[in-house]
């Protein structure tokens, strides 16, 4: 298993850090899903993220279309190095943006 963790700062707000990876997916997905339907508003900060891979990328998506679905937000409040990399590789600094956000550099 590889070492993530998930803190909720606030409510409705969480800072993950660590390796998010295909190997804790299920259970990245379980938070983040169970935050969303207990908060109309949703904040997560990346900032502190050591490694991810697409199976987290693909957990982005999902949780932003299910937040969508519900007439709720998801909010990306900072990306890590690591974290800004992967998505300018797949191409999805736009459609994962994060607005104000303060970025590793």
């Amino acid at each position: 298993m590889s070492e993530f963790t998930c803190t909720e700062v606030v409510p409705g707000m969480l800072s993950l850090s660590g390796e998010l990876s295909v190997v804790d997916a299920p259970r990245i997905k379980a938070l983040l899903l169970d935050a969303l339907r207990a908060h109309p508003k949703l904040e997560i900060d990346l900032l502190h993220v050591t490694h991810l891979d697409t199976s987290f990328v693909q957990l982005m998506l999902a949780l932003q279309r299910a937040a969508a679905e519900d007439g709720k937000t998801v909010n990306w409040l900072g990306y890590s190095q690591p974290v800004e990399e992967v998505l300018a590789l797949l191409n999805l600094n736009d459609k994962l943006s994060a607005p104000g956000a303060v970025l590793w550099g």
